[in-house]
This record gives C-alpha cells, structure tokens and sequence, in this order.
C-alpha cells in the first residue's frame, strides 16, 4: 500500500499477534545486518508492530522478481551468488527468535503422512516406513549445528536490483540447519520445467553458492529436508484430487 509520505509498504496482517513482536524484531536484526554488510542482500527497513490490528508493517526492497533471470539459460550464475547471499546468513550475528529443524519438521511430516492416508489408506505402510527412515537421516542433525538461517530462501523471495540481490518474507528467520535452506530452494526448482530451464544446474549453483558462505552441508540431512518438502507437496496434489 501506499504511505502516508507517498512511499510504499507492506503490511501483514496476523491471525493471532502472539508472534507479531517478534517477528518486528527479527525485521529489525535482518535490517540492521543488511545495512551493516553483515548480509550479501537488501532487505525490507522496519516500520512497526501494532498491536491493535495486529499488522506488521515494513517498508520495500529495491529490484524486480529475480526470476526472470534465474529461470533462464544464464540462471546457475544468479543462483550461486542467492546461495552466496542466503548462505550469509549463518555467519552473521543475527540471533533469530524462533528456532526450527528436525523435530518441528518431523512432527509437520507425521501430520502431513496422516492427512494423505486419510484421503489414500493404502499408502499408509509407505507413509510409515518414509517416516521411520527419516527419522534415521536425522541421526546427524544435530543442535550444535544449528545456525541462523532465513526459513524458505524460494526463487519467488529474490530481487534483482542491478547487480544487487534482494531477499524478502523473513518470517521463518531462525535458528536451524543450513540444509534445511538449500532443501527450500531445491524442492521449489524441481516444480520448474527442465525441458526449458538447467534446473540441475541451478540447483548446483545455489548449494556451490551457500557452501561458499556456511561450508560444507549434510548430505544425508539435506535429502531428509527435501523428502519433507516433498511430502508437504504430496499433501497439496492430495487434496486437490477431485472425482
């Protein structure tokens, strides 16, 4: 929306506030490392909590959809520096408010498994036995390891402004593993077209660009946080299966 001072912002309005004053601060903390060069991105300036409507107000980010270079022929050179840029995150000094990874992960997996037995019984020994092997992939996901992260670093949350990247919708800032980042952004590519888009090779130039920044990942820990994402998914084309 329009400003009163004729700028632009955005407001987000909760269902329930109880997380609103801590959402303003992690807006704050992204900000403040942002504008210090602590990140390798712009991000939104913070406006405000308010309390009486439970809105989240915050200003913009500079550019347009980073898309439309990403998902072309030229799109594994943008990717790795998003990975760069996300993977920035982990080593700054932003200490999140909220925490994620493998148990909240795993506990919306067995409510997703559920939700799909429910409307296909049958899958319900393959829903299991997914879950029983996930939880092994965890073995290594480990709460040292944790580390601030961004939450959902999507292709849909970038901007290209010139050469400057811009990364927006910090509400899953937390601190967690970095595999569960690069799962994001893989399990969103692999919805895209590979018939007209290097999507390997975009997918390797974000995780070439992340590792850059945060080092070395899981790989076991990062194949269970796609498999999650993966499920998540199967759940939406479930229940939208209509005879």
């Amino acid at each position: 929306i329009d400003h009163v001072d004729g700028t632009s912002v955005f407001v987000k309005v909760l269902s329930d506030g109880a997380r609103g004053p801590d959402m303003h601060a992690d807006t704050i903390a992204i900000w403040e490392a942002s504008s210090a060069g602590r990140v390798a991105f712009a991000a939104a300036p913070p406006i405000r909590w308010d309390d009486r409507t439970n809105a989240h107000w915050q200003g913009t980010v500079p550019g347009v959809l980073a898309t439309g270079v990403l998902f072309s022929r030229e799109g594994a050179s943008l990717a790795r520096a998003m990975g760069s840029a996300a993977g920035s995150i982990t080593t700054s000094s932003i200490v999140p408010t909220q925490r994620a990874g493998r148990d909240r992960q795993t506990r919306r997996s067995t409510k997703y498994a559920g939700k799909i037995a429910s409307l296909f019984p049958d899958l319900r020994p393959q829903l299991d036995e997914l879950l029983a092997r996930l939880a092994t992939m965890h073995a290594g996901d480990t709460d040292d390891r944790l580390r601030p992260i961004h939450g959902a670093p999507h292709p849909h949350q970038w901007l290209l402004d010139g050469d400057r990247l811009g990364l927006v919708d910090f509400d899953g800032l937390a601190l967690g593993p970095p595999e569960l980042d690069v799962a994001t952004f893989i399990a969103e590519m692999e919805y895209e077209n590979a018939a007209v888009m290097p999507v390997a090779e975009i997918v390797a130039g974000f995780r070439e660009g992340y590792e850059s920044a945060a080092g070395p990942l899981d790989d076991e820990v990062l194949a269970a946080y796609v498999a999650h994402k993966r499920l998540a998914k199967a759940l939406r084309n479930a229940q939208a299966v209509r005879p």
